[in-house]
């Protein structure tokens, strides 16, 4: 598993720049996003756990844009659902550098009956732009995810999203 996260990693930061990303200041990107993996203690993988977020982001300067966004997570064992705040800044042209606090509410049914829970996380991490065309593009990330709430674990999700520029 490090290995191939070193290997997404390194491609990230080294992939030749084919097209400049729109990361000009007062541009607007809409997207949605989904998990392809995450590394947890349990034994949740991919086919057992869904999730898909909805975002915008607002470039407040050349090469930095603000979000908000949306996530919803369903498992075998429960549900939650998270509003978060993002960041990204584009040092590498189209590699952006994330960060993303994120606060929410689920449910979990582990045991017969079912129990409400806070959830809270901060999620730094890499990804790329690639675009396709001049208002789409298709952005791969990896993150690193720090449990803030009690009894939560800290994992790496791998996701990808897809995005309009307008």
């Amino acid at each position: 598993m490090n290995k191939l996260v070193f290997i997404f990693l390194f491609g990230l930061i080294f992939l030749p720049n084919i097209s400049n990303a729109q990361t000009e200041k007062g541009t607007i990107l809409l997207q949605t996003t989904t998990d392809l993996f995450r590394s947890t203690t349990t034994s949740e993988n991919l086919f057992k756990r869904f999730v898909i977020g909805f975002g915008t982001r607002y470039f407040v300067a050349d090469k930095l844009g603000i979000g908000l966004g949306y996530e919803h997570a369903i498992s075998q064992n429960q549900k939650s659902s998270t509003f978060y705040i993002a960041a990204r800044f584009y040092p590498f042209g189209k590699t952006f550098i994330r960060i993303k606090p994120s606060f929410g509410k689920g449910v979990s049914t582990l045991t017969s009956t079912p129990k409400d829970f806070n959830t809270s996380l901060f999620s730094f991490g890499l990804g790329q732009d690639f675009m396709l065309g001049e208002k789409w593009s298709i952005e791969p990330n990896v993150d690193y995810n720090i449990s803030i709430s009690g009894g939560g674990s800290n994992f790496i999700s791998v996701k990808v999203g897809l995005g309009i520029f307008i």
